[in-house]
C-alpha cells in the first residue's frame, strides 16, 4: 500500500460516500471539513439498512463521477484487511459497489494491527487505511 497523505489520496476524487461515526469511530468531517463539499452520501449506522438501497443510492449520488469511499471498521492492518462488527454489512456494500471506486479506512491508531489480520475469502480490503492520530481520540 502506498504512503500518501490523506489530502494528496482524496484531492484526486470528485465525489464521496461516507458514514456517520458511532462513539467508537472517527468522524472524518470533524478530522477534514474541506471533505464535506465532496460527500453527497452518508451511510448510517444502523445494521438493518438494505445494502442495496444503499448501494443505489450511492449509484445515483456519484454517476460516473471519481469516488471514494470513507469506511469505518473496529480493525485495520497496513495491507488494508479490515475487521468490522462481524455481520459484513460493509463487506457486501462494497462488493456491490464499482471496484474503480477508491476504499479509504478510517481508524485510530489504537485500531491498527501491528501484525497482519487474517483475510477471510468475503473481506473487502481497503485501498487506504487513513490513521487519526491518538489526541483525536
Amino acid at each position: 500500500m502506498a504512503q500518501k497523505s490523506f489530502e494528496e489520496v482524496i484531492s484526486t476524487y470528485e465525489c464521496g460516500i461516507s458514514y456517520k461515526p458511532t462513539k467508537l469511530e472517527p468522524d472524518p468531517l470533524l478530522l477534514f471539513p474541506e471533505l464535506s463539499e465532496k460527500i453527497v452520501h452518508t451511510i448510517l449506522p444502523i445494521k438493518s439498512l438494505d445494502i442495496s438501497t444503499q448501494v443505489n443510492t450511492s449509484l445515483e449520488a456519484c454517476g460516473n463521477k471519481k469516488t471514494f469511499i470513507l469506511v469505518p471498521g473496529r480493525e485495520f492492518d497496513k495491507t488494508g484487511t479490515r475487521h468490522g462488527k462481524g455481520a459484513g454489512w460493509y463487506d457486501r456494500f462494497l462488493s456491490a459497489v464499482p471496484r474503480e471506486w477508491i476504499r479509504i479506512g478510517v481508524c485510530y491508531e489504537s485500531q491498527l494491527s501491528p501484525t497482519p489480520l487474517i483475510r477471510e475469502s468475503w473481506d473487502e480490503p481497503m485501498d487506504y487505511v487513513c490513521v487519526v492520530p491518538l489526541a483525536h481520540e
